[in-house]
């Protein structure tokens, strides 16, 4: 979990003590903790698109593949 220390710093991103102490922990192996692993990781993200590190979609948009989890400039498609 060092890398989202690292990544904290190098976008200057000061966490909380309490998620401070959730990384440490590894997000332990309570079941919901996994919900708040990848709820950072989105906002992780959001914070890169924001920040102008990522794109806001898929770099091949050609391609039409579902991708799980993606949120900022999802296309919607018509459903038949």
């Amino acid at each position: 979990m060092q890398g989202l220390f690292d990544w904290a710093r190098l976008h200057r991103i000061t966490f909380s003590s309490e998620l401070t102490r959730q990384i440490g922990d590894g997000f332990s192996a309570r079941r919901d903790d996994e919900d708040a692993f990848d709820a950072l990781i989105g906002l992780l993200g959001m914070i890169e698109v924001v920040d102008g590190h990522r794109l806001e979609y898929p770099a091949d948009r050609d391609n039409d593949v579902a991708l799980e989890g993606w949120i900022l400039g999802q296309i919607a498609y018509a459903v038949p």
